[in-house]
């Protein structure tokens, strides 16, 4: 007997399952930064998130054309690939940002973009990261996605309230420090408008939640929904995890509640990947 696929409500689901499947979706995430040159020397400034994608060998990252357009046209653009101190640049004109499409009102979208990365910079994200293969999972998340209620939903990026800035340490003159955050929750609609699809995830605040006040800077991560496998023994396992969305906007807390709006899976399988496959 091999590993099967359970249904479970969340509050049911063990810690242990949580850090699990945190440290699998964290691999594809990734922190964009403007780099910029102040009276201390350098200092690096969040911009968003995304996600780490690959399609038929060239590699990309997906975020929020939001985040596309406050990129820097010149200078260094700097990447939280690491949990250690480290530095990550590169120069913006080595970049191809690919803008796919963006609406006057923030909140309804669609907001969806690309950054395509030089291939002499892939060898050194993949020692720290992955790439996560959006082409081998296009007609399954087409014609076959998992049902909504089927496992545990995560938003996943860089909040930048949790940013925190250290003393100069190991020849760096100012320090800063990204949280990479994965919030486990569920998804309160799914919906389609125009040429794309929508789901919102829902943060419900409440004396036990470590969600983050605010969740600007998480615009560009990943949704993800995350399929829970069950050993013969009882034993809980992340079975699969599958990339299902792109954040761009948070509403207001209200009532202890607000909304992630995110694209959905078409948006990611259908838009995203013609647009790559024109080679843009």
């Amino acid at each position: 007997m091999g590993i099967e696929t359970v249904g479970m409500r969340i509050k049911d689901i063990p810690m242990e399952f949580y850090s699990a499947a945190t440290k699998q979706i964290i691999n594809f995430g990734i922190g964009i930064v403007k780099v910029a040159e102040n009276e201390r020397g350098e200092d690096a400034t969040l911009i968003g998130s995304g996600t780490l994608v690959d399609f038929n060998g060239s590699q990309y990252i997906l975020t929020a054309q939001h985040v596309i357009d406050a990129l820097p046209t010149k200078g260094n653009i700097g990447f939280v690939i690491s949990e250690k101190l480290h530095k990550y640049v590169l120069h913006a004109q080595s970049l191809s940002a690919i803008k796919i499409d963006r609406g006057d009102n923030p909140e309804s979208g669609p907001d969806l973009g690309l950054i395509k990365l030089p291939q002499s910079s892939v060898g050194t994200i993949r020692a720290y990261k992955s790439f996560y293969n959006v082409g081998n999972k296009k007609d399954r998340m087409l014609e076959n996605p998992p049902e909504n209620d089927l496992g545990a939903w995560c938003i996943c990026g860089i909040p930048d309230i949790e940013t925190k800035s250290e003393k100069p340490q190991k020849g760096f003159d100012q320090v800063k420090v990204y949280l990479e955050f994965c919030g486990f929750g569920g998804i309160s609609k799914e919906y389609d408008f125009s040429e794309y699809d929508y789901i919102d995830f829902e943060v419900q605040y409440s004396d036990r939640t470590d969600s983050p006040l605010s969740f600007g800077g998480v615009s560009g991560g990943g949704l993800w929904q995350v399929i829970i496998g069950q050993r013969p023994g009882g034993e809980l396992v992340v079975n699969e995890i599958l990339l299902s969305g792109v954040a761009f906007f948070q509403t207001e807390l209200i009532e202890n509640k607000r909304t992630i709006k995110c694209h959905g899976r078409k948006s990611i399988y259908r838009n995203v990947l013609e647009k790559m496959r024109k080679g843009s």
